[in-house]
Order: structure tokens, then sequence, then C-alpha cells
């Protein structure tokens, strides 16, 4: 069981989604993903929240994967 945790909104969207945690501490590497597993955007959350714009995207499913050092989550991101 991950010890990440992650509040990841809108979802679905049609602009951008917020990625939000209360864990500070860490680092984390934040990877957006096509349905192919094409990598799309990636980003590092160093603090306590980051903002995805998905506004050029079309619609459809993406995966967002969430890193640390140990742990890594995988969300589900519908663009409409």
């Amino acid at each position: 069981m991950s010890a990440l945790s992650f509040n990841v909104y809108p979802n679905p969207t049609n602009e951008y989604i917020n990625i939000r945690t209360s864990n500070k501490s860490n680092e984390y590497t934040l990877g957006l993903y096509d349905m192919s597993g094409k990598l799309i955007s990636t980003k590092t959350l160093s603090g306590s929240n980051e903002r995805f714009d998905l506004s050029s995207n079309l619609p459809g499913t993406y995966y967002l994967a969430i890193q640390s050092k140990t742990d890594q989550l995988i969300y589900k991101v519908i663009k409409i």
C-alpha cells in the first residue's frame, strides 16, 4: 500500500487539473501520459500543489503518474 496521498481535481476537466498533497516535505515527479503510454508533459511537485494545463490537449483519457523515490500512484484523468 502506498504512503502517498493526493487530491487530483477537477476530474473530468476541460482546462486544467490541480494536484494537491498535504506532504510538503517530499519532491514528486508528475508525468501526464496519453492512452498509448506516450509522455505528454512532466512537472516537479516540490510544494503542496501543482497545476497541469490541459486546455490545448484533445478530449480523451489521460493518466497522471505521481512518483516519489519509493512509491508511485496512477490517476485516470478525463479531458472533456
